[in-house]
C-alpha cells in the first residue's frame, strides 16, 4: 500500500469514527452536541455540510485584541507606509511590510521598532519595482519577494544583502498570490490571462495543465517541483470580439495554505471549500449555506465612482479612465465569500461580504477595497462551523501564526498601518 493510499484509508476511519462520535454524543452537552450539520463519507472524501448555525455560545467567542500598530501620518519616515501588498513574520517575530510604493522591504521588530529595510527602488540586483507582489520568510529567515515586472523572484538574507534571484518569466501566466510549504519550499498560483503572448519559457506541461489555474511548487532556484492542485481559472477578465472585457464580482479561485502543509481552496462563487492534506489528497469538502445578494444599480455607481476616484489618484486622465468604466461588466450577484485565511490552530475563518449600499446606509464612506466584511465565519479543524469572530474595520489580514494575525488597517484618512491582532479564547 502506497503512502497516498494508506493516508486515504487513515483519514476515511477518521472521519467514519468522527461521525459515530458525533451521533453518540448528542444530548450529552458540548460542542459536538450543539453542531447541527452533517458529515457524509463519497469515495473517501468527507463532505461536511454546516448549518448557519455555530456551536459557539456568546461567552465562546475568541476576543480581539490590537497588540501592535506600526504606521504614521507624519511620523518618522520609515513608520510613514505608502501601499502595503505583503506582510511577512520572521522567527524573532520581526514584522516584513512590503511597501510598493516605497519599493522596499521595512522590518520592525516584535515591539514594533524599527531595524532596517531590505531592496530599494530600482532594476538592479535585490532592486524592486512598484509590481513587487508579497513576501515569504523561508529557512534561516531568508526572505524571498517576487517581483512580476522584472520577472524575477529576488532573495535577502536577514541582515539585508541580497542573495541574487531567479526568472520568473510570464510566458506560462502571471505567478500570485505566494506562500510556502511546511519543509519551506515556494507555492504559488499561475494566473493565465486571456491576452496576448506572455514572454518567456512556459511551465513544464506535465506540472501546470493547460487549463485551470495550477498551484505549484518551486525550487529556491525557480525549478517547478510539483502542482499542489489545479483551480477553475478567475472570470473577471474574458476577451469577447477581440476587446478584454472585466467582470467586477464574477467568479475566482480563492486559497490559502495552512502552516501544517493543508491546502484550504474554493471559488468565490459558491461556499464550498475544499481541503486538500499535505501530500495532495483531497481529504474533505466544507460547506456552508450563505444567502448571496444582488448588485443593484446604486452599488455599481458605487464602485465605479470609487474606482474613478483610484484612477485619478494614480494620475490616469479621465479621458482614459471613463471608457475603461464603461466597459466594466458586473455579475449579477455578489461572491458568496470574499476571501480565506488559514486561521490559528488549524481553523479556516472565512471572509463575509458586505455591499455598498450597506456601508453608506450606516453612514459610512466606501471604497472599491470595503467589500470585505468585519465578519469572519470560522470553521474548526473538522470543517464544523464554530461562529463568527469580528475583526476591527478596514482591516485585511495577510497572515495568522499562532494566536496572532497580521494585516494592514486603513485609519480614517486611508493611511495605512500594519497591526499585529492576539486572538484570545
Amino acid at each position: 500500500m502506497d503512502r497516498r493510499t494508506k493516508a486515504h484509508v487513515s483519514r476515511a476511519c477518521r472521519d467514519l469514527l468522527g461521525c459515530a462520535a458525533i451521533a453518540g454524543c448528542v444530548g450529552c452537552g458540548g460542542d459536538a452536541a450543539a453542531w447541527g450539520g452533517t458529515v457524509r463519507d463519497s469515495a473517501g472524501i468527507a463532505i461536511v455540510e454546516n448549518t448557519a448555525t455555530g456551536t459557539w455560545a456568546a461567552e465562546d467567542v475568541p476576543t480581539v485584541t490590537r497588540e501592535l500598530d506600526i504606521g504614521t501620518a507624519d511620523g518618522p519616515a520609515e513608520t510613514q507606509l505608502g501601499t502595503i501588498t505583503g506582510v511577512g513574520v520572521d522567527s524573532d517575530g520581526r514584522i516584513l511590510a512590503l511597501d510598493t510604493q516605497a519599493r522596499t522591504v521595512r522590518v520592525f521588530d516584535a515591539e514594533g521598532t524599527f531595524v532596517r529595510d531590505l531592496g530599494g527602488p530600482g532594476t538592479g540586483p535585490g532592486e524592486l519595482s512598484q509590481a513587487s507582489a508579497g513576501i515569504i520568510v523561508g529557512a534561516g529567515d531568508t526572505v524571498i519577494v517576487p517581483d512580476p515586472l522584472q520577472q524575477r523572484v529576488n532573495r535577502y538574507a536577514p541582515d539585508g544583502a541580497s542573495l541574487g534571484s531567479f526568472p520568473m518569466p510570464l510566458t506560462g501566466g502571471i505567478a500570485i498570490r505566494w506562500d510556502r510549504t511546511p519543509d519551506d519550499q515556494l507555492v504559488h498560483q499561475i494566473r493565465r490571462l486571456p491576452f496576448g503572448p506572455q514572454g518567456g519559457a512556459a511551465p513544464e506541461p506535465e506540472q501546470a495543465p493547460a487549463t485551470g489555474d495550477p498551484i505549484v511548487v518551486r525550487a529556491l532556484d525557480g525549478a517547478i517541483l510539483d502542482t499542489l492542485a489545479v483551480l477553475p481559472g478567475g472570470e473577471t477578465l474574458s476577451m469577447s470580439g477581440g476587446q478584454m472585457q472585466m467582470t467586477i464580482f464574477a467568479s475566482e479561485p480563492v486559497w490559502d495554505l495552512a502552516p501544517d502543509g493543508r491546502l484550504f481552496s474554493g471559488v468565490n462563487s459558491e461556499f464550498r471549500i475544499r481541503v486538500h492534506g499535505a501530500d495532495g489528497t483531497l481529504e474533505r469538502i466544507i460547506i456552508h449555506p450563505v444567502e448571496q445578494r444582488t448588485v443593484t444599480e446604486s452599488d455599481r455607481d458605487a464602485i465605479r465612482t470609487s474606482m474613478r476616484k483610484f484612477m485619478q489618484e494614480q494620475g490616469l486622465p479621465p479621458q482614459a479612465a471613463e471608457p475603461v468604466l464603461q466597459a466594466m461588466q458586473f455579475a449579477d450577484v455578489y461572491p458568496a465569500f470574499a476571501t480565506l485565511l488559514a486561521g490559528p490552530e488549524g481553523q479556516l475563518w472565512v471572509q463575509r461580504v458586505r455591499t455598498p449600499e450597506s456601508i453608506l446606509a450606516s453612514g459610512g464612506s466606501f471604497e472599491a477595497s470595503d467589500i470585505g466584511s468585519p465578519e469572519w465565519d470560522v470553521f474548526d479543524v473538522e470543517g464544523r462551523y464554530l461562529g463568527v469572530v469580528t475583526l476591527p474595520d478596514r482591516f485585511q489580514p495577510f497572515l495568522a501564526r499562532d494566536a496572532r494575525l497580521y494585516g494592514v488597517w486603513r485609519d480614517e484618512l486611508d493611511v495605512q498601518h500594519v497591526i499585529r491582532l492576539r486572538i484570545d479564547g
